[in-house]
């Protein structure tokens, strides 16, 4: 009995399915620089080390760009983005650790009093994928 459980546990994790999450991001002014997508799983990760699926999108025209975030298993996940317009790979920061290049968070958390937690933005991804629209600021 034992091991037809743990078989049946077995099959049902095998079969989760991987699903997409398609991320527009709007506000960029200019065409220059890069915008780069990170997509985070948790709090111990959320900032420091994004997952596989992480995008660097070139800009070419202003406007807004889209990327497809495949792989995503059904849960949570904080996206966060940011207009590189020195193509330097960093969020640059100005005086107390503001940034200087636009950026946002799903589900636009305040950032008046600092970066907000994995919680406050984090979003749920269904089997059926999702799309989420981001909005560039300073």
């Amino acid at each position: 009995m034992r091991i037809l459980l743990l078989a049946l546990l077995g099959l049902t994790v095998s079969t989760a399915r991987s699903t997409d999450l398609k991320v527009t991001v709007n506000g960029v002014a200019a065409p220059q620089g890069q915008v780069l997508i990170g997509v985070f799983t948790n709090s111990s990760n959320f900032r420091v080390q994004p997952q596989e699926g992480s995008a660097m999108i070139p800009i070419s025209r202003p406007g807004s760009v889209s990327q497809v975030v495949s792989g995503l298993r059904p849960g949570h996940y904080a996206i966060v983005a940011f207009w590189d317009k020195n193509k330097n790979g960093v969020l640059d920061t100005g005086a107390f650790g503001r940034p200087t290049e636009p950026f946002v968070f799903s589900n636009n958390p305040s950032t008046r009093f600092g970066p907000p937690k994995f919680q406050d933005c984090a979003i749920a991804i269904g089997e059926g994928g999702g799309r989420l629209v981001m909005n560039l600021g300073l």
